[in-house]
């Protein structure tokens, strides 16, 4: 067998039956039953001038791949025996046309009758002969800006307002809220100490101010105690 490279290999079936092995430009397929027969069962035609460098029959495929000197692969297989593989693009088989493409395209202008001059720029048509406006960057941008078509949310407002999209649920809250507010801006910047005394002036708590508390260990004192002995 003539091969142009060492290291060309050859493959078995899956059932070990036949080997094939491949050669400049064929692909040939030997079975090992004739021994005796040095011909091949099957040669096949791969490329004319290409020499098969590597060869593989895929176990679970069925299928005969080679790998060829200028760099392509082929794949050889039976409708019936082999499975998936190189079957399934094949079983799409091709797109079909219908014989008005195939004219159209035939009858198309060439050179530089087949210019496309659909595209005709007039910018200062009137507006119902102007193409619309492509997806551009300043559109984008300009539709950002538009609430209803950016689809913006209501912003939220301040103090009791009566206008569309808002309810009184709301109107009060934003009530308590801003005079909350109010409230702590008056008393920003001031002692919270001398704010509190003020609560304090003119009012008790209690009916007896607390000093402390006062433990008595004796009415008096022993000296004064002998005094009175003495004196009676």
């Amino acid at each position: 067998l003539n091969s142009n490279y060492e290291y060309s290999n050859s493959s078995f079936s899956p059932d070990g039956e036949f080997f094939c092995v491949g050669t400049i430009g064929q692909l040939k397929i030997y079975n090992l039953a004739n021994g005796s027969d040095p011909e091949p069962v099957v040669s096949i035609d791969v490329a004319a001038g290409v020499s098969v460098i590597t060869c593989c029959w895929h176990k679970k495929l069925n299928q005969i791949i080679l790998g060829l000197s200028d760099g392509s692969v082929r794949i050889f297989y039976d409708p019936i025996r082999s499975s998936k593989g190189a079957l399934l693009p094949v079983s799409k088989g091709l797109r079909k046309q219908d014989e008005l493409s195939l004219l159209l395209a035939s009858r198309a202008p060439t050179g530089s009758a087949g210019i496309n001059l659909a595209d005709i720029q007039t910018p200062h048509a009137l507006p119902m002969f102007r193409d619309p406006e492509k997806n551009t960057k300043r559109k984008r941008e300009k539709e950002r800006q538009d609430p209803v078509k950016s689809k913006r949310p209501d912003m939220p407002g301040t103090g009791i307002k009566v206008s569309e999209g808002t309810s009184a649920g709301l109107n009060f809250q934003q009530y308590n809220l801003t005079s909350a507010i109010q409230k702590n801006k008056n008393i920003a910047g001031k002692d919270p100490r001398n704010e509190l005394f003020k609560y304090k002036e003119g009012k008790s708590y209690t009916k007896v101010s607390y000093d402390g508390d006062v433990k008595v260990l004796a009415q008096k004192t022993a000296e004064q105690e002998e005094e009175e002995n003495e004196a009676n």
